[in-house]
């Protein structure tokens, strides 16, 4: 590659799913977190591309020697390097190099990645890198549950796992487990364990399994799923809300909560303005983020809470949506009084 004609640019560094977001613009995408870039060749990307795709459609961990032999990963591969025939055709030596690289980078970012259990979805590498917005806690009773037609949903769900219909008994004893040994998962699954052992959770979970998986974006069903990305106060506040999922998900008050949102907001964003995947999604996570904010805030004090709010204002993953939790409790308060919202661990104390 160093003799390549092809330039150096600002490479990303990071590209994954989680770090691509569809614009407004039919076709356009949105590309978030540039805290690994370089400027250096811009085939060192595809490492992490790769490492995404092959989690995501369980592509076994060698084909005939061969990480990328897979033709769902050539087709993405290829559909990678075609981007830069503006500048020079890509032959056959350069493509190699460009998959020795990948290859080598791909080993140096997931050693000892497991193979996952097949999915059921068909695998279509044309939506690789055209996740849906609003992925982070989206609706337990929409896109966060399994769906065998989308390749990127979960749809494996371990044996011991409780799956349940309906989410509205608290529970206590939590499992958390890491997906694999690596240091990343480790600590944020030891972390996540003293969290709730040190937090009275109580009246505040619903779901009994809990996984850590690197380089997923965080999810409730079918199994509470987070990364690496939170610690602290913020790890605690995502776990929150992804509980939250399972409460407001099975609550039958909440479609009349989601149109009460009207009277407060006319119209709301989508995820391309700070909002959710849709209208409905970001009229529910309106609810589901104050409650989450309420928890917090009953749990480490007013102070550290209005810091983890401040903070995700400023995040990538629903801004507007806090925005209004900090701008407009109140009003928030009185929806969820008005359709008895509340847990009731937090009806106590609000």
């Amino acid at each position: 590659m160093a003799t390549s004609a092809v330039p150096h640019c600002l490479d990303h560094g990071d590209l994954w799913s989680g770090n691509v977001i569809p614009a407004e613009w039919p076709g356009r995408f949105q590309y978030i977190d540039f805290g690994d870039s370089a400027w250096t060749h811009p085939f060192l990307s595809m490492s992490m591309l790769v490492v995404e795709c092959r989690h995501r459609w369980s592509v076994p961990d060698q084909v005939d020697g061969d990480i990328l032999a897979d033709p769902v990963l050539q087709q993405i591969l290829n559909t990678y390097l075609e981007a830069w025939t503006d500048y020079a055709s890509l032959p056959n030596s350069e493509r190699t190099s460009a998959r020795h690289s990948a290859s080598h980078h791909f080993a140096v970012a997931a050693p000892g990645s497991p193979t996952l259990p097949t999915p059921t979805a068909k695998r279509e590498p044309n939506k690789a890198t055209c996740p849906g917005p609003g992925w982070k806690g989206s609706s337990a009773r929409s896109a966060d549950r399994a769906d065998p037609g989308n390749p990127w949903s979960v749809d494996s769900v371990p044996p011991s796992a409780t799956i349940r219909t309906m989410a509205l008994e608290p529970i206590v004893e939590i499992s958390v487990e890491a997906k694999t040994d690596d240091v990343r998962e480790v600590r944020t699954r030891d972390e996540l364990r003293d969290l709730i052992a040190s937090n009275d959770l109580s009246g505040l979970q619903w779901t009994d399994q809990v996984l850590i998986e690197n380089w997923v974006v965080p999810h409730s069903h079918p199994i509470l799923t987070l990364n690496t990305r939170t610690t602290g106060d913020d790890l605690l506040a995502t776990y929150l809300h992804e509980q939250m999922h399972w409460w407001t998900g099975a609550h039958p008050g909440i479609d009349e909560a989601i149109s009460a949102t009207r009277e407060t907001w006319p119209t709301v964003p989508d995820a391309s303005a700070g909002g959710a995947r849709d209208e409905s999604s970001t009229r529910e996570h309106l609810i589901l983020c104050h409650l989450e904010h309420r928890a917090v805030a009953m749990l480490i004090g007013e102070d550290r809470a209005n810091s983890v709010l401040q903070r995700q204002i400023k995040d990538v993953v629903y801004p507007w949506v806090y925005a209004q939790v900090h701008l407009l409790g109140p009003n928030l308060d009185e929806i969820c009084t008005n359709r008895e919202l509340w847990p009731t661990r937090l009806s106590a104390v609000r």
